[in-house]
């Protein structure tokens, strides 16, 4: 660890510390048999290499950069001889053996094959790039492709591409596009209603468009032969799926085709593509909707993804060029989701893997797991239909599933949470024996819907059905067990810190809105709570909470929104909503979910109505800002980083100087542009309605946000100041879309504590909120 600038090695167990060097950072990492650490000396100034297992060191001297080889077995150092003059060195941890492989001019973009056998490289000769190589049979490294050999003047680019295919034949990288724009220093910016992307942002990339629209190149590294796959106006989009050998599927935009007014729009092709031979085959023509999660077959047969313009999981049979509708007969069973429309739907998984032997794949929907038939022939089976809960259950596995080939003989072990009442299970499945069984249920959180189970709650032993599992809980760390058919347990550890505190309980609440619609949320309470004592209570939401009823809550200084283990051990109930959406309903949706919890939470005896205060970061501070300028219910509001205007978000620039009006359209459920619907944005922007505060309300936003932009909040508190209506606006140093540093933290955590004290609690007024500049 490095503390004050001193690298330390503490024994395990002890206190005992051994300081090994000043620097300003590490690397530790596995290779070759040993653990390694690498570190810069302050005083020396070399790169020193320990061998941890053995003690024995290497150092290096003017190390500019190193590279850790994907096997952890070799390093590259990268030596500056002088500002332009580099020596890269190859050192073979295995035997300590280190030689020069290059040196010459600057290098730059250094990368290992999937193996670490080869190692790429770039020099730059007056702006245009050289490619070299360099492998283990070689003494030095070679170039590969220099610009001389470009045909048409093709200038060589690494920015966006830049790699090689996973069985180290083939290198991926990109040709800039043609600059047909040079702007002299007298010019003025001109902007053009034609243009297909912003000027701001052309001008920002240096006039050669962004990076996704250079066209995609390959080089054969054995015959040195370079192949273009796309061409002209053609462009890579955000998919470049690889397999092993030299196929992947590419998304292709089609630049000519580019909307002015829908360039957040673009129409996208997909195809298969041979990256030795530049042979396409087409999966699915242009269209403004995408495919998702592309997954080859493990023979590289069948390319199966999720097709978003009809939405359905689809199959190409690569010998036989054909395309197979594998889930349509059971499309709405597989995405069937049993509960009102919510702001965020839970991504299910979809193929996950196939089954040996046969042409099934194994596929986790809504609510199951299915083995289907990629190429139709034999009907779909729900492996998990059992009667029971059928259709409320959120499954995923709880070993990772990556596209693998599953033995459908063997055991695997299922996640399951009950999207009602929120229990979780643990299933035993045998594909081959037709076994779907419960082997334990309870109140544990394991992961969100669809989630990875952490490796710290479920592990399996090798080579037996042994296990190692943790059951969480929101009111106690989880011990550790061993079983062996999850009915007996014995107790590995009994960890209890939270004994010594006043800690919380988490229930579930389950009321309805206005409409009649059954809603949900969470209820945090201390744990010495008294029914008969009357709480402030602050409801604190973003979107969908509540399947996280039994989750550890961490008690870490929070860099945004709330600490509830902090605020409900001081006093304070806190209740989490779940937001329910209709599109383009955005505000009224969101004040109808919050209204629909402050009635159910005031009809507890024990909850003061008169001392309700509301809270939320980014989103959450987005829809604090839309409630208190339709309602005064509440006593005190917490505004994190949060709109408040779509109008002026619809028209804002990105960080690449990119117009982000899809935000607002997609995101903030508008569903329609500004232009064709006014009147929707303005009554979904609190700046509009400010004049209807009357809640106190503590502003959070920091000034190098570059997720919501400052002048959000300071638009809100500006308004508000110059009404005379109580606010203040906290903004950190360095915060980002949060506080930042861990000083900042505790700052904002007390001073929230202290903000809600004083509305919720009738504390003296801190200082911090009475001091005010003067003139």
């Amino acid at each position: 660890m490095v503390q004050n600038g001193r690298l330390n090695k503490l024994k395990v167990g002890s206190a005992e510390s051994t300081e090994i060097a000043r620097t300003g950072g590490f690397t530790l990492f596995a290779g070759a048999g040993a653990q390694y650490l690498i570190y810069k000396s302050d005083s020396s100034k070399q790169t020193v290499i320990i061998n941890l297992n053995t003690e024995n060191n290497l150092s290096f001297a003017n190390v500019e950069e190193y590279k850790i080889s994907p096997t952890g077995n070799s390093l590259i150092l990268k030596v500056a001889e002088t500002p332009n003059l580099n020596t890269l060195t190859s050192l073979n941890l295995s035997t300590g053996v280190y030689r020069d492989i290059y040196s010459g001019s600057a290098v730059s973009h250094l990368i290992f094959s999937k193996s670490g056998a080869d190692i790429a490289f770039t020099t730059d000769t007056g702006k245009l790039l050289t490619l070299w190589l360099y492998d283990h049979t070689m003494t030095t490294a070679s170039p590969i492709l220099q610009p001389r050999h470009m045909p048409n003047d093709k200038v060589i680019s690494v920015d966006d591409i830049w790699e090689f295919s996973d069985d180290s034949r083939m290198l991926y990288f990109t040709f800039l596009p043609d600059v047909n724009y040079i702007k002299k220093p007298t010019d003025p910016d001109i902007w053009s209603y034609q243009d297909q992307i912003l000027y701001s942002q052309y001008k920002m990339n240096a006039f050669k468009g962004p990076r996704e629209w250079r066209n995609l190149t390959t080089l054969d590294i054995n015959s040195g032969k370079v192949t273009q796959l796309l061409f002209g106006n053609e462009h890579k989009g955000s998919v470049l799926h690889k397999i092993s050998g030299d196929k992947f599927v590419i998304e292709v935009i089609d630049t000519s085709l580019i909307s002015k007014r829908a360039a957040d729009k673009p129409y996208k092709s997909y195809y298969m593509v041979n990256g030795s031979t530049g042979q396409r085959t087409l999966l699915r023509s242009s269209s403004i909707t995408s495919i998702y999660d592309i997954k080859f077959s493990p023979d590289n047969r069948f390319i199966t993804y999720r097709d978003g313009q009809d939405d359905v999981y689809k199959c190409f049979d690569v010998p036989l060029n054909a395309i197979y509708d594998f889930t349509q007969e059971i499309n709405k069973q597989m995405l069937h989701y049993d509960g009102r429309t919510r702001s965020t739907l839970p991504n299910y998984k979809g193929v996950i893997g196939w089954i040996k032997g046969t042409t099934h794949v194994l596929m986790v929907g809504m609510h199951g797991i299915w083995e289907l038939d990629v190429t139709g022939k034999c009907s779909p089976r729900n492996l998990t239909a059992n009667g029971k809960n059928d259709g409320l259950i959120h499954y995923s596995f709880c070993e990772k599933m990556d596209n693998q080939v599953i033995d459908p003989s063997k055991d695997l072990y299922v996640y399951g949470v009950n999207h009602k009442t929120k229990e979780s299970s643990l299933y035993r499945l045998n594909i081959k024996r037709k076994i779907f069984q419960e082997l334990y249920a309870g109140n544990f959180f394991w992961a969100e819907p669809y989630g990875e189970v952490p490796k710290r709650y479920f592990q399996r032993a090798k080579n037996a059905d042994a296990f190692i599992v943790a059951f969480p809980t929101v009111d106690k760390t989880p011990d550790l067990f061993f079983t062996t058919q999850f009915r007996k347990f014995d107790t590995l550890t009994t960890l209890y810190p939270e004994k010594k505190y006043n800690w919380l309980t988490s229930e579930l609440h389950t009321y309805k809105d206005e409409l009649g619609n059954v809603c949900q949320g969470l209820l945090y309470k201390p744990e010495n709570f008294n029914p008969d004592k009357k709480y402030p209570i602050i409801l604190y939401f973003y979107q969908n909470i509540s399947n996280t009823l039994n989750e550890p809550l961490s008690v870490d200084p929070v860099s945004s929104g709330l600490n509830i283990p902090h605020l409900v051990s001081n006093g304070y109930l806190v209740f989490q909503p779940d937001i329910y959406i209709e599109k383009g309903k955005f505000g009224q949706y969101v004040l109808m979910s919050i209204n629909a919890a402050a009635d159910h939470l005031s009809t507890f005896n024990y909850i003061d109505s008169n001392k309700m205060a509301i809270a939320g970061h980014s989103y959450g501070g987005y829809e604090v800002n839309q409630i208190i300028t339709h309602t005064n219910r509440f006593s005190a509001a917490l505004s994190g980083a949060g709109f408040s205007s779509i109008v002026n978000n619809t028209f804002d620039l990105g960080v690449v100087n990119e117009e982000v009006r899809s935000f607002s359209r997609i995101n903030s459920r508008m569903t329609v542009d500004f232009e064709d619907a006014p009147q929707l944005y303005i009554d979904n922007s609190p700046i509009f309605k400010t004049k209807n505060i009357q809640t106190p309300v503590l502003f959070l936003h920091s000034e190098d946000d570059r997720n919501v932009p400052f002048y959000h909040s300071l638009q809100m508190f500006l308004s508000l100041r110059h009404q005379g209506k109580k606010a203040w606006l906290l903004s950190y140093k360095d915060g980002g879309h949060g506080v930042g540093s861990l000083e900042n933290r505790i700052d904002y955590m007390k001073k929230t504590k202290e903000f809600f004290d004083y509305y919720l609690k009738n504390e003296p007024i801190p200082g911090w909120m009475q001091r005010h500049i003067k003139y």
